[in-house]
């Protein structure tokens, strides 16, 4: 899976309100180094588009055997992914996080290359899914998406992946591969009607293209996010309570409040 060709570019996302949005690249040292008695790169990280001023990530390595990829830190290691599961395989990558094994499938990538897919469920949340691709990681989080845990607040989100400077991977919930700083779009506040409402909301916005959404509870985490092309929201998966709505495309940082009840 892993070379020093490979690149993954993410976005991380603060708390609403917290700081804005960005992205930033993943990849490894171009020289392997020795880790007890093992071959392994070192993480590594680029806050500019162009893929520049790379900075090398302190106590964090990768690597491979076979079908296996493991994670290091200064103080143990990590299974992150493992593709030689079956359905009905378990998989846990530390003590507290259990999944099943409950679909493999195969993925065409953009080159026209397929690639193994597996799709895990966390027994402790059965509506949570992890999706593997080899060779890229997690199809919605990326390289280490492993070592968060089974729930839908995350702040971070895959949105391509490279191999040899090929683009070969682009997440559907991404409308470009770099996503710029909310800090540095105007912000808009949007109408949301009706307000409060139990199952579908509409926003005064007016989007040329589909534009990425997110819901936040008001403790600022996210539950749910989605691509946003129309100005019809469907709300009733969500709990009863207030939430915070963002909308960004590539010009606006839409924002809003509603009730759901």
């Amino acid at each position: 899976m892993l070379f020093k060709t490979k690149k993954w570019i993410h976005s991380v996302y603060d708390n609403f309100g917290g700081g804005g949005v960005g992205s930033y690249w993943v990849g490894f040292n171009d020289t392997p180094e020795h880790l007890n008695g093992r071959l392994v790169y070192g993480i590594r990280r680029s806050n500019q588009e162009e893929g520049n001023d790379w900075i090398e990530a302190k106590n964090e390595w990768i690597r491979q055997d076979d079908s296996k990829v493991y994670y290091y830190d200064r103080s143990r290691s990590y299974l992150l992914y493992e593709f030689s599961l079956q359905i009905g395989d378990r998989y846990s990558p530390y003590d507290g996080i259990d999944l099943e094994v409950i679909n493999v499938e195969y993925i065409e990538l953009l080159n026209g290359e397929w690639r193994k897919t597996i799709e895990l469920s966390c027994d402790d949340m059965p509506d949570f899914k992890y999706i593997w691709i080899n060779g890229v990681g997690d199809k919605d989080f990326g390289l280490l998406s492993p070592l968060l845990y089974c729930s839908f607040d995350y702040d971070i989100e895959l949105r391509c992946h490279y191999e040899s400077n090929d683009l070969l991977y682009v997440n559907p919930r991404a409308n470009n591969c770099w996503l710029t700083g909310v800090d540095d779009l105007p912000i808009v506040k949007t109408e949301i009607f009706p307000n409060p409402s139990s199952e579908i909301i509409t926003l005064s916005i007016e989007v040329t293209e589909k534009a990425n959404g997110f819901i936040y509870a008001f403790d600022g985490s996210m539950v749910k996010s989605f691509v946003f092309n129309q100005n019809d929201i469907n709300i009733s998966d969500l709990s009863q309570g207030m939430y915070l709505l963002n909308i960004i495309d590539k010009n606006h940082s839409y924002v809003g409040q509603f009730i759901n009840e």
